[in-house]
């Protein structure tokens, strides 16, 4: 009853059963004992179906002004009458468990608490250090330059790990980076996040598969970013990789709401994108897979901008384009997984 009155808001003053287990007088009468209120039963189980739409389509249709009308018409076969002192045992007892229960699940949640919580912690050093690794690897590779470009690892359902804002990433520590909850934005330490935390939160709260984003100053992407040409699929990798081409955002103010905003929806159904006048992004469902995007993303613009010069790069067909890339997603990756 309690639990009736928290989802419907009311406590009903009796039971009425229909169906064929209204037939079983004990039954019956336990429900009436337990819950403490009368129990009306219709026999004619077979009809219990019909019987409950005819009523709705009765009180909906106005026929009717509502369900109680409408019992009037419905033959009560028995009425069972609650014994109110075996009401009031099931209630002490049903007390006396609720209250071991109670102490039970506090003593389990507070156990799971802490493991859930040095958990974290380990996984949080991995994360960070696969950051700072990842950092040095984005230098190494000629995909940004100086502290420019970030990169985000999400550890669970509500928070992200970033790379600070302004940072050399050769002297980066693991106190550096920072601690975001991408659903509110708000972020932990005295380090400051990236200047495009909002555009790493907005991937991660609309792409519940991602689990890693660059953002990237790469050359050849940046080239095409500044022409506003989208990448047609061009190349068998980028196709399978990337997506069925690789669309541009429309121009916005840097590490703003609105750039995260365009950004992610030229990243719909495709594992990068071009930020107009500005540069990249690309994902993964680990930051491996995402590194393997940048590195087709700029060989594909490489392509594009030098086939041009040849008379203009042909592409792969769309449909041929998608089919390998929902290939590659569902058996070549097969082994991606979330960080956590």
């Amino acid at each position: 009853m309690d639990n009736f009155k928290r989802d419907f808001k009311f406590i009903p003053s009796k039971i009425r059963a229909i169906g064929g287990g209204s037939v079983n007088e004990q039954w019956m009468q336990g429900i009436a004992n337990i819950s403490g209120k009368t129990v009306e039963t219709i026999y004619q189980h077979r009809m219990a179906g019909s019987i409950g739409v005819a009523a709705c389509v009765f009180v909906g249709s106005g026929i009717f002004n509502s369900f109680h009308d409408v019992e009037k018409l419905i033959k009560v076969k028995n009425t069972y009458l609650p014994d109110l002192q075996v009401t009031k045992t099931y209630d002490e007892l049903f007390l006396s468990y609720k209250s071991c229960t109670t102490r039970y699940e506090a003593r389990i949640l507070k156990q799971m608490q802490t493991g859930l919580k040095n958990y974290k912690m380990e996984n949080i050093e991995i994360i960070k250090q696969q950051i700072i690794d990842g950092g040095k690897r984005l230098l190494k590779e000629g995909l940004v330059s100086g502290t420019w470009g970030n990169i985000s690892i999400r550890v669970d359902d509500t928070f992200m790990l970033v790379t600070p804002s302004g940072r050399p990433y050769e002297e980066l520590t693991e106190k550096d980076i920072v601690l975001v909850n991408y659903h509110t934005s708000e972020y932990e330490g005295d380090s400051k996040p990236s200047s495009e935390k909002e555009l790493h939160c907005e991937i991660y709260r609309t792409r519940e598969n991602i689990n890693a984003v660059i953002h990237t100053h790469q050359m050849n992407a940046s080239t095409v970013a500044a022409a506003r040409r989208e990448v047609p699929p061009v190349l068998d990798d980028q196709a399978q990789i990337l997506g069925p081409s690789v669309r541009v955002a429309d121009y916005a103010l840097p590490s703003t709401k609105k750039l995260a905003r365009k950004t992610v929806k030229a990243l719909q159904g495709r594992m990068a994108a071009l930020m107009a006048n500005h540069g990249a992004v690309c994902i993964g469902r680990d930051l491996e897979e995402a590194f393997v995007a940048c590195q087709v993303l700029e060989k594909a613009c490489k392509t594009f901008i030098e086939a041009e010069f040849l008379g203009g790069a042909k592409s792969i067909s769309k449909f041929e384009a998608i089919l390998m890339h929902q290939f590659y997603l569902k058996k070549y990756a097969a082994k991606s997984t979330r960080n956590n």
